[in-house]
Parts: structure tokens; C-alpha cells; sequence
């Protein structure tokens, strides 16, 4: 599937990760579907109590992996017995994701419920309508309400302080491509998840400096006719200045490594066999370029791949789907927006199943601004372009997609009316996460015209005109987002609310996973959270002498550590014996309960371990 920019923590950033530690049965799981990593916490003044034992149930995942009972939707039967499973382990509270980014898992007025209009992994039909089906049966939420406390465990609710990410779909496993598929990613612009009220508003998310936002050349032939009136001459592949303090190795390609491939569908592409020529190097100013020339193409979708398997060396990354020219004979650059396909064959490095799989795997061109690493050398990464009108990608340069600037009103209006909804449900407590994934340079960001006017007011600069001190920026950006935990805490009144933090302008300890470097800049209000009613901070990393009584203000509160399953050569068993031993915790969380299906002997490893240390829960 691979929809969700990174639903994996490999696709994330988080580099070869997740998958490797899944059974062969769950080989893409975390690589297609959001990991949100949740955290937990515990009352700091029982530090001595044995620690509630948590993990967060991704019901996609269960959805689209655990293939147990009804094909047509996930059965409550089995629902219940992985819950009881859990139960009996010693796992004794749930945190439920109740969106698939900015859908609904339930039905919503606020925006649309998934498979709404239509909106769904494309690339997964099957996957998909399993899930909506499963939403036709029975509310997710309720039911794992029910399951839960019908085992004596609490559930809680997962949400998203600001990723409203569009995810993307359209050319990861889809060996035909579907007219009609074709059509709904068309419309939707590459993005199936993107709330509607984004779409129609992505002045609520992080506005781009102008000074940083691609304009589209003069003089670019756009119209279908002028497209193919001539054929694709030349191609040029050109490194942002982004990456060029990486000092990337110049491209070690010919053209004997080198494969094209189009098609006029963005489907059954054909090899292109005639000769052509390679040139690599760097520009003037330090930055790989790749061109192909000697062309005679007539095609509107095209794909580069190498031929020759790199590993994780990279040299080219496209970090904008509008960085590289395509020429025609006459000499004439033409309309292109480009993109990429991702892991194209994860079960083999030969160049023959490369070209195999070329032949056939779509293009997603629209997400490419905001995936951390489509490096088209960087193992199955390939990239390509699509003829046309690219207006669209131009506007969506503009904005960081996903990250919400709640000093916008109306970001923030509609972002309540969201946690409203979910508020409705009889969850024990509620959990608001930093979870957001990243990859490009924030600091090019958060220009939105509220900033503007609150900095201007505050400093009297104009972050317009002169650069902004980028510290007192990012803390109206912060304080943007302690007023959204603020007024959800008023919503929920005596019901828990705990937030993810981390060390407070600390360095990065090797803990904070790609997923989060959105928020890696920002300060940690957390005098302002405790004043504002939070219950408790679920933790990234350990950093509790940070709450001192001045920042409390004196009062008790939950404090937790979050461990991710998933993580390559994570020793889950040694971990945990180690938490236990040396305690501090009132809870203990790990994401999540399906990786526990490709390794049920973890969850004997908790029960062995939680009865080791006298931290067994009794039922009441």
C-alpha cells in the first residue's frame, strides 16, 4: 500500500526500520500505514506501583493484516480475542486511532468518514473495502470501548494535535492500473485523505516564505497540444540547494545504468529501447545534476530508474516535484510534474525484477514535495514526471500540508469541531500526540499573515521584510498550540487529558524518530499546559526532573514512557525487564498491539517478566 507518507517508519524517514522485524506474513505493514507512537503516562507520586502496561490498537492495521474470520470486514469475534489476548498478557490500557489522517474511522460531521466520496487506499481495493465494510457492521469506537471494558481495561482515544496529512495514493502494488482509480486520484489530487476543509483550505496549514516558493518559468509549453507536437528531447535532474550542504557523492551513472520507461496512462509502461546519453557531474554551484539527451520520446508519463542497485547510497533527491526540466526537440521546456515510485520490489535487488516491475508499477508525482528521501538511486526509489498542467503542485509549494497553524482562526475553529466529535465518545481519557512527519526545512515556514501581524505587534519586525528571530517565532507557533490544548481541556472538563513532550530545547538523543522532527524546533510550554489543566506528559525520552514544582505548579500528574515494537533490532524482553527493574513509571506504553500478532512470544515475555517483578495486574 504505501499511503500514507509514510505510514512507515522507513518511508518516514526512520530509515529500515519497522519492517525488518515483522514476520514474513506482515512484510509491508508499518511501511503503508500511519504510526502514530503514542506514549503513556502514570502518576508521577506513585512511582513505586507497578506500571500499567499500554499499547495503542492502529485498527487499519487489523483491518488490512490480521486476515482472520470474514474477508468482507474484520469480524468482533476476532476483534475480542486479540483484546482478551492482550488482556490476559497483562496489557491493561488501550489507546485507539480513530482516524486514517484526516478521515474519520467514525462517522463525522466535521469532515468525512473514510470511504466517503469515494476516498480510499487505491492501491489497496480489497484492504479498503474490508475497512469501510467493517465501519458498516459496528461503530470502531464503541466497540473497542466495549471489548475493553467488558476485560476491565480503560480505553482511550488517540488524536493528532496538528498532522491533518493528506497521504497519497496511487502507485504502490497496484499491478493495473484502474481507469476508474485513475479518475478518483485525479480528482483528489494525489491526497485521498486530505480533510476536505484543508482542501479547501490550506491557508490553515504552515504558509511557505515567498522567497522559497518555486514559480513556474515563463515561456513553459502546458496546453496537450503543444505537449505532443514534439517528443522529449532532454531531461534534467538538478539537487535543491537543500541538499547541498550534504555534499552528496556526484552520480555514479552511465547510461548502461540507466533505464527509461513511459507510457500514455501511467500504466503498462514500455521500455524505452533506443540510444540515449548520460551525463552526471555538479553545477557551478556544487549541485548534482543528471542529464539524458539524444531522446526521441513521445510519451506523457515517464520513468527513470537505475539499473544497478546502489543500497543506501543516494545522490539525487527529489525533494520537489518541480525541480527538473524536461526540453523538447525545438529546444522548448514543457510542463512537468514530477514524482516517484517507492520500494518497487522489496523481495528482490535484481536488475530483471526491476525491470519487471517497471513495467507495470504507476507513478505518484503528487506527494513528492513532502516525502523525506524519493531519492531515485536510493534502493527502489525511481523517479519520473507527467506531462501537463502543474499549476496545482505550484500552489501546494505554499503551504506544509499536514502541519496546522493554529494561530489561523479558522484552523483552529474546525480543528475543536474535530476533537468535539471524538469528545462525544465515552472514552476514559484522551491523548493528544505530536505525531506529524517531516522532511522539509521548517524554517522556510509558518509565514501564515496571523504570525506575521502577532510578530510585527510583539517585536515590531515585519518577518516579511527582515528574518525573523526564528526562536520567537517558533514560540507564537507554540503558543498557538498550548491554546488548542487549552480549549480541549475545557471540552473534557473532569475527563483525562495527557499531551507527548520532550526535553524542552534539548539535543536529539537518538530518540526523536523522523515523525517528530516537525516539532524538534518548537519550545515545551509546559508551565502553560499544567496552568491550562493537562493531566499528565507522555514521554519520548526521560527528562522528569524537567517538572519541577514552579512548572506544575505543585500539582500531581501522569507521567509515562512509550517504547515503538517496531523499531529494527529493538530486544523487547530486555527493555522491558529493564523498565520494570529499575521503575519510575506508572505506565509503560508500546506501539502497537499488531506487531504482538507477528510475535506472540512478546507477549509471553510480558507476562514472564510482569509476574518476575510482581507487576501482574489482578482483576478485580
Amino acid at each position: 500500500m504505501g499511503i500514507f507518507y509514510g505510514n512507515g517508519c522507513r518511508d518516514n524517514g526512520c530509515s529500515d526500520s519497522c519492517p525488518q522485524i515483522l514476520t514474513k506474513g506482515y512484510p509491508n505493514m508499518l511501511k503503508t500505514l500511519f504510526i502514530p507512537l503514542s506514549l503513556l503516562c502514570i502518576p508521577f507520586v506513585a512511582a513505586a506501583k507497578a506500571p500499567v502496561i499500554a499499547t495503542t490498537v492502529d485498527f487499519l492495521d487489523y483491518v488490512f493484516y490480521d486476515k482472520n474470520g470474514a474477508k468482507d470486514y474484520y469480524p468482533e469475534d476476532v476483534y475480542e480475542a486479540r483484546i482478551k489476548e492482550y488482556h490476559d498478557a497483562g496489557i491493561r490500557k488501550l489507546y485507539l486511532r480513530t482516524d486514517c489522517n484526516g478521515l474519520r474511522l467514525f462517522p463525522s460531521k466535521a469532515t468525512l468518514q473514510y470511504g466517503e466520496q469515494e476516498l480510499y487506499h487505491y492501491e489497496d481495493v480489497p484492504g479498503s473495502m474490508r475497512l469501510i465494510n467493517t465501519m458498516k457492521h459496528y461503530d470502531i469506537l464503541l466497540k473497542t470501548i466495549e471489548l475493553g471494558h467488558k476485560y476491565g481495561m480503560e480505553v482511550w482515544c488517540w488524536e493528532t494535535i496538528s498532522w491533518e496529512h493528506p497521504g497519497f495514493s496511487y502507485g504502490w502494488g497496484m499491478k493495473e492500473l484502474d481507469p476508474k482509480l485513475s479518475e478518483l486520484n485525479e480528482r483528489c489530487k494525489g491526497m485521498p485523505f486530505l480533510d476536505p476543509f484543508f482542501r479547501a483550505h490550506p491557508e490553515c496549514f504552515l504558509k511557505r516564505h515567498p522567497k522559497y516558493v518555486p514559480q513556474k518559468p515563463a515561456g513553459v509549453l502546458s496546453t496537450e497540444a503543444q505537449i505532443h507536437e514534439y517528443p522529449i528531447a532532454r531531461i534534467r535532474f538538478v539537487n535543491l540547494p537543500f541538499w547541498r550542504e550534504k555534499n552528496l557523492p556526484t552520480p555514479p551513472l552511465t547510461a548502461d545504468d540507466l533505464a527509461i520507461y513511459y507510457s500514455d496512462t501511467n500504466g503498462n509502461y514500455k521500455r524505452y529501447e533506443k540510444p540515449f546519453h548520460v551525463t552526471t557531474g555538479k553545477t557551478e554551484e556544487k549541485d548534482n545534476f543528471l542529464e539524458v539527451t539524444g531522446l526521441e520520446l513521445h510519451a506523457k508519463f515517464v520513468k527513470l530508474t537505475p539499473r544497478t542497485v546502489f543500497g543506501k547510497v543516494y545522490t539525487l533527491v527529489l525533494q520537489s516535484p518541480i525541480q527538473n526540466q524536461v526540453f523538447n526537440s525545438q529546444g522548448q521546456q514543457i510542463d512537468a510534474a514530477w514524482g516517484f515510485v517507492c520500494e518497487c520490489n522489496p523481495d528482490s535487488e535484481s536488475p530483471e525484477d526491476i525491470d519487471r516491475f517497471m513495467s507495470w508499477a504507476p507513478l505518484s508525482w503528487a506527494p513528492a514535495a513532502t516525502h523525506p528521501k524519493p531519492a531515485w538511486d536510493y534502493r527502489f526509489n525511481h523517479v519520473g514526471f507527467k506531462l501537463g498542467n502543474t499549476d496545482e503542485y505550484y500552489a501546494q509549494e505554499s503551504y506544509y500540508y499536514g502541519l496546522v497553524e493554529f494561530n489561523v482562526p479558522l484552523a483552529m475553529a474546525h480543528k475543536l469541531d474535530k476533537f468535539r466529535e471524538i469528545a462525544a465518545y465515552p472514552f476514559d481519557g484522551y491523548m493528544l500526540t505530536t505525531y506529524a512527519q517531516g522532511g522539509l526545512p521548517l524554517d522556510e515556514y509558518d509565514f501564515n499573515p496571523e504570525v506575521r501581524d502577532i510578530y510585527l505587534k510583539r517585536h515590531g519586525v515585519d518577518i516579511l521584510q527582515e528574518p525573523p528571530d526564528l526562536d520567537k517565532l517558533r514560540r507564537i507557533r507554540a503558543e498557538g498550540i498550548a491554546d488548542y490544548i487549552r480549549e480541549c481541556k475545557k471540552i473534557l472538563g473532569s475527563r483525562k487529558l495527557l499531551i507527548t513532550g520532550e526535553v524542552p530545547g534539548g539535543p536529539d538523543d537518538g530518540t526523536r524518530r523522523a515523525n517528530r522532527q516537525t516539532y524538534r524546533h518548537l519550545p515545551w510550554l509546559y508551565d502553560r499546559y499544567f496552568a491550562d489543566g493537562i493531566d499528565g506528559v507522555l514521554m519520548y525520552q526521560e527528562f522528569r526532573d524537567v517538572f519541577t514544582p514552579e512548572v506544575t505548579g505543585g500539582r500531581p500528574f501522569l507521567l509515562g514512557m512509550t517504547r515503538c515494537l517496531a523499531e529494527r533490532g529493538y530486544d523487547f524482553p530486555s527493555d522491558l525487564e529493564n523498565l520494570l527493574k529499575h521503575g519510575g513509571y506508572d505506565e509503560l506504553e508500546f506501539y502497537e498491539t499488531l506487531i504482538f500478532v507477528a510475535k506472540p512470544n512478546w507477549l509471553k515475555e510480558l507476562t514472564r517478566l510482569l509476574e518476575k517483578y510482581d507487576a501482574m495486574p489482578q482483576d478485580n
